[in-house]
Formats: C-alpha cells, sequence, structure tokens
C-alpha cells in the first residue's frame, strides 16, 4: 500500500474528537510530528501504521480498508464533478466513446430510414 494521506489521518483524528496533543499521546510520537504527518503523509512504516490503528480505535486491516474506501470515495466525486462540467456531447464521448457513439447514431438513421422507406416499398 502507498503511503497514507495525511489528510484522511486528520479527518479520522477530528471525527473522534482528538487534539493533536491526544492523540501524539497515543501514538507515543510529538505533536509537531502528527502536524506533520497530516500535511504530507503517514510514513510506510508498519509500526507507526499499528500504532496509529490502535490510537484510532480499530485493527490495521479496517484502516487499510477505510483509506481504500476514502480514496474510492474520494476518485468517484472526483470524477462526478469533472462529469458535471462536461458538455452533453463531450459526456456521451466519455460515457460511450466516439466509436460506440457513431454506431448508436448509426443505429439510429438506419432505423428512422426504415420507418420512412417501408410504408412506400409496401
Amino acid at each position: 500500500m502507498d503511503r497514507m494521506e495525511g489528510q484522511f489521518l486528520r479527518k479520522l483524528r477530528e471525527e473522534r474528537g482528538l487534539s493533536l496533543r491526544e492523540f501524539a499521546e497515543k501514538v507515543y510520537t510529538s505533536k509537531s510530528t502528527v502536524q506533520r504527518w497530516e500535511q504530507t503523509a503517514l510514513p510506510d512504516d508498519e509500526e507507526t501504521f499499528a500504532r496509529v490503528a490502535e490510537a484510532l480505535g480499530m485493527s490495521a486491516d479496517q484502516l487499510r480498508t477505510d483509506y481504500q474506501n476514502f480514496l474510492t470515495e474520494r476518485e468517484g466525486a472526483q470524477q462526478k464533478k469533472r462529469e458535471n462540467d462536461l458538455s452533453p456531447e463531450q459526456l456521451a464521448e466519455l460515457k460511450f466513446g466516439t466509436k460506440k457513439l457513431f454506431i448508436a447514431l448509426g443505429i439510429v438513421v438506419a432505423a428512422a430510414l426504415l420507418i420512412i422507406l417501408l410504408p412506400i416499398l409496401l
């Protein structure tokens, strides 16, 4: 797993109502170290990771799972925001791709021609 972003660590700490000082004491480090982690990322160190998980009242596996969910949710929100900024044509291209868009357009045109020409041919 990549290093855990500090933004996520801060979110968890604040959800649990822990001050920087209280959290630092639970993790056996200084307040300034926790501030640095929250501004950058948690060190990629299993011992530190385990202490952080314990201080947050969860297992290391649960902390990893929650972090993955956080990243997934954030990516979904970013994708939705990007989609909201697109025109309908750009959104259709994003969802279906240009090739599929032309195929769908071709089917619609062919169906329209059939509807128009079928009565004439019969």
